[in-house]
């Protein structure tokens, strides 16, 4: 600064300038008589300039009335000095300034600092929350959606994702369940979020497994979506044995794995059928409903199929014409496939009410209908009222098929006089009883008497009508109460019968010429073929010569049932009631069967029995089967 106000003195003393504190006039004070005048100093052009030191004085202030007369006080004088450096005729005139000491400066300073820092920081702050502002992001709703997407969310958000895992059969595997903070909420990067998703259904749960062999594929599939097995399958494959759709087997990932202890996890496969393999000789079947059954037999032949016809009454198909078939229509089979087709034989016949008709009207009453009167004896039902009838009341029947067998009551059975009858007519008498509905049982007891062996000396029920269930008990002679013979003057003459046991029944005639001999064949369990099982007279009894008579009866054996198929089914009573003459309570049933080749066995046929060409006990039952044609 000193060296600045050296070189303007030096300008000025040389005249290039002026100073401007010569051009300003300042106006006079008003003087007082008191008032100091200015002291103006000059300063030699050849002395230095000399830096002016501050002086305190003060000018004399100015009256602030200046009309007042009366005198102001006297303020402090204030010296302006004015100096002039530099050479004669210039220089620069230096002004003193007022100077004032601030004593609040420091205060104000730190209050200016203080101002300065909290300004600073409020935007260090602003610029945080704006970049924080703008960086933030919204969080979507993930649930429901994949834990993958969330990830791939939180990776470009750069925020933190704390991942939780449980089995749930609601939501699916991977997917998300719930997250710690809602949708829609402002996230700033680097923020952690919980997550909890879904590992799908718990493999090592227990599933019950139901009857898979009686479902349908669809049914099992629903069974596999509702418990979620990833390890079952269904397999299909082709078969000829089961159709279409059929469940045929299933099995098992291993062998320790049964239906008790299946878990989630297993393996489990289902194979189901295909139906035939179809192969480019396959046809489609055709619908052949109430077409001609000549048509069904002329596409069968050209194609290579094998037809199967049964007939039944149809009061909506004609005659001879398709009902159904036993393959739906547009199926694919292959050649040799069997088809079952049902035949309209046409309406039929109605079979009548017998109820309404005497037993011998039955056979009149109509005529498209071959009628077999029956007549059993009955408890409940009186002699001649109607029982029963083979074919319900209204039925239509194939006029083919037209037997009808109408039972009517015989009444109670009723029971001749036993008494001096042989005890060889009582099988033969309840044979015929039975025969005819009764079920009547007797029983034998020998007794001491004096009327010939065999001979029926008593009976519990005796010449009256019994019921169905009766058993009757009879009293037979053995022979053993044979009076003495009497003296030899009486005019009779008695022969004394020997013992046959032992003499065969071909000499039995020569043992005693006198006695005429009666050879009877009874079949025994017990007595071999030609022995003696009893004899009418007991050996050393008597006889005359007027009543000379002696049954044996010697053992036919066990009874011989021949072959019996092919016979007629109205042959077969004869051959049993032979059985029956000789002894036997050989019985029979019948059962009435659909034969394959009708014309090898026609209808009432023998094509099978239970016993043949053998022998059987005394009271076989044999079981017949007799061809329905």
């Amino acid at each position: 600064m000193a060296n600045f106000l050296d070189k303007l003195n030096q300008k000025a003393a040389e005249g290039s300038i002026t100073s401007p504190a010569d051009a300003i006039k300042k106006p006079a004070a008003p003087r007082s008589a008191d008032a100091v005048p200015a002291i103006k100093t000059e300063v030699p052009a050849a002395e230095p300039a000399v830096k002016p030191e501050r002086a305190d004085v003060r000018p004399a202030e100015e009256s602030k009335n200046p009309t007042t007369s009366a005198p102001a006080p006297k303020p402090a004088a204030r010296v302006e000095e004015q100096r002039n450096t530099g050479v004669q005729g210039g220089g620069i005139r230096s002004t003193e300034h007022e100077i004032e000491i601030d004593k609040n400066y420091g205060k104000r300073n730190f209050l200016r600092v203080i101002l300065t820092i909290f300004i600073v920081l409020a935007l260090v702050a602003g610029i945080v929350v704006a970049v924080r502002f703008f960086t933030m992001v919204e969080l979507p709703d993930f649930e429901g959606k994949t834990i993958a997407e969330m990830k791939k969310w939180c990776l470009d958000n750069k925020l933190y994702l704390v991942e939780k895992t449980v089995y749930s059969m609601e939501v699916e595997e991977d997917h998300i369940i719930s997250q710690s903070i809602p949708g829609g909420t402002k996230l700033a990067p680097k923020k952690t979020i919980e997550v909890t998703y879904s590992l799908g259904a718990d493999p090592n749960a227990k599933i019950q497994v139901p009857d898979l062999i009686n479902m349908k594929p669809s049914e099992i599939r629903q069974w596999i979506e509702e418990n979620k097995l990833k390890s079952t399958n269904i397999y299909e494959e082709y078969s000829n044995e089961y159709p279409k759709g059929v469940v045929t087997r299933y099995q098992f990932g291993n062998v320790y794995i049964d239906e008790t202890n299946f878990k989630r996890s297993d393996s489990l496969t289902v194979y189901v059928s295909r139906g035939p393999y179809e192969s480019y000789n396959s046809r489609v079947l055709e619908d052949f409903f109430g077409r001609l059954r000549s048509e069904v037999e002329s596409w069968c032949a050209s194609n290579g199929m094998v037809a199967v016809f049964t007939s039944t009454l149809s009061e909506e198909v004609g005659e001879n014409r398709i009902i159904s078939q036993s393959i739906e229509p547009d199926t694919r089979i292959e050649p040799g496939t069997t088809i079952e087709f049902v035949v309209s034989d046409g309406p039929g016949l109605i079979v009548p009410d017998y109820s309404k008709v005497y037993k011998e009207d039955a056979m009149s009453v109509s005529p498209g209908f071959n009628v077999s009167v029956v007549l059993k004896y009955s408890e409940t039902v009186p002699y001649g009222g109607f029982i029963s009838q083979s074919v319900a009341v209204g039925t239509w029947v194939h006029p083919k098929d037209n037997d009808v067998s109408v039972v009517y009551s015989l009444g109670k059975p009723y029971l001749p006089n036993f008494i001096g009858t042989s005890e060889a007519s009582l099988p033969e008498l309840f044979y015929e009883l039975n025969r005819k509905g009764a079920s009547l049982m007797y029983t034998i007891l020998y007794v001491n008497s004096t009327s010939p062996k065999g001979t029926i000396v008593k009976a519990s029920k005796n010449s009256e009508a019994v019921e169905l269930h009766t058993v009757i008990d009879f009293e037979v002679s053995n022979g053993l109460g044979v009076e003495p013979p009497p003296q030899q003057d009486d005019p009779v003459v008695f022969i004394q019968v020997p013992n046959y046991s032992d003499v065969l029944k071909e000499n039995a005639a020569d043992l005693e010429p006198r006695i005429f001999v009666v050879i009877e064949m009874r079949y025994s369990d017990t007595v071999p073929y030609g022995g003696l099982i009893s004899q009418s007279v007991k050996p050393g009894g008597y006889v005359t010569q007027e009543k000379n008579r002696v049954t044996l009866v010697y053992s036919a054996g066990k009874p011989y049932i021949g072959n019996l198929v092919g016979r007629a089914e109205n042959e077969l009573p004869a051959i049993f009631y032979d059985f029956t003459k000789m002894g036997a309570s050989i019985t029979y049933e019948i059962t009435y069967v659909d034969v394959a080749d009708p014309t090898m066995f026609p209808k009432g046929t023998v094509v099978a029995v239970s016993k043949s060409n053998e022998y059987i006990s005394m009271n076989e039952v044999i079981q017949i089967q007799v061809s329905k044609g």
